[in-house]
């Protein structure tokens, strides 16, 4: 079972002696706490969400409906804000900090992985780590990269992410390849020979029989497909 939790610094426990608990500082944090457990449903793993309190030098008037928002290109991912603004029966909007923490397990490499290498299920372990430290694409299953080869080198214990791999050399300068000439309602195939090396999905030149160089995208079986 995931577990999730979320402290609040102006929850109502915490509010100043004095304070009703129908003040706007209450009502944000019990919108804000709403708000929150609904945008976390989805995320994976083990989610631990600090909140701050709104700032005690505010005065916000009454407020009879706070709607809780995310201010443009903010996202519920390590350190951000969440905006709350009275909707009705007044006309404050303010901002509060938050920390979402997010830990999955996920694959880290077991050793130093190098350049140039495929990767597979004896390469790397699975470790918790706060993915949400990380920029997004981490993958969750190693088994998602089989078929492709490093890019770069992955220091041993570093999680293991999508855009790390490449296509293997699929071809070497030389090599015949058959080009097909693409256009609207025909295509003509060529012997060709490739002028690089090239993995598939790769732009590569390649020079026809007739010596004329061109150039086009390497497909799977040894064919550059060069659109006209």
């Amino acid at each position: 079972m995931k577990r999730r939790s979320i402290l609040l610094y102006a929850v109502l426990a915490a509010l100043p002696a004095g304070v009703s608990a129908a003040s706007p500082a209450a009502q944000a944090a019990e919108a804000a706490q709403a708000f929150l457990d609904r945008e976390i449903a989805n995320l994976p793993g083990r989610v631990d969400i600090t909140v701050g309190e709104v700032d005690p030098r505010l005065t916000l008037a009454p407020c009879d409906r706070i709607e809780p928002f995310l201010p443009t290109g903010a996202r519920l991912w390590g350190k951000g804000f969440l905006g709350l603004k009275c909707a009705t029966g007044a006309a404050w909007r303010v901002t509060i900090p938050v920390d979402v923490r997010v830990y999955a397990s996920v694959p880290v490499a077991n050793r130093a992985l190098r350049a140039g290498e495929p990767v597979g299920l004896q390469d790397v372990e699975t470790k918790e780590i706060e993915v949400s430290a990380h920029a997004p694409g981490l993958l969750a299953d190693i088994r998602a990269a089989e078929g492709r080869v490093l890019a770069r080198p992955v220091a041993a214990g570093a999680p293991i992410r999508a855009d790390q791999f490449k296509n293997p050399v699929a071809i070497a300068a030389g090599d015949p390849v058959r080009v097909v000439l693409t256009g609207r309602g025909f295509d003509i195939s060529l012997d060709g020979k490739a002028l690089s090396a090239g993995a598939v999905g790769d732009n590569l030149r390649v020079q026809l029989g007739t010596g004329r160089t061109v150039g086009g995208i390497l497909r799977t079986g040894r064919v550059v497909e060069v659109p006209l």
